[in-house]
């Protein structure tokens, strides 16, 4: 994994997706081996493609599920992706039940309920 970057919801995939690149590029690792980008259809869009092609030198490829499908479908290439959070994180089911700590004015790690 290169980096993962955290956003507002408001924030679209797109625009979410140029801040994690420009933030890949500007480090110090070595990424030179890296030549295509597998994503969803959320990133999908001529603008955000160009943009990646003329600041990172990648080319993205959307991977679409069939139009025509329903129920799950194994997409090539995103499989991977999936599977390898798999087999680093085997038992991930429980890690969303825990409680969430929110930082803020408060102080950091206190949590809040739902009323406040």
């Amino acid at each position: 994994m290169l980096r993962v970057l955290v956003t507002a919801a408001n924030v679209g995939e797109r625009q979410g997706g140029k801040q994690v690149l420009k933030r890949v590029k500007q480090s110090n690792k070595q990424v030179f081996r890296l030549t295509t980008l597998w994503v969803d259809g959320g990133f999908d869009g001529e603008p955000f493609m160009q943009w990646v092609i003329d600041f990172c030198r990648w080319i993205v490829q959307v991977v679409l599920r069939p139009q025509e499908t329903k129920g799950f479908v194994l997409l090539k290439k995103r499989w991977v992706v999936e599977r390898t959070f798999g087999w680093l994180i085997p038992d991930f089911s429980p890690h969303l039940s825990k409680p969430a700590l929110v930082q803020g004015s408060r102080g950091a790690g206190e949590q809040r309920s739902r009323g406040e």
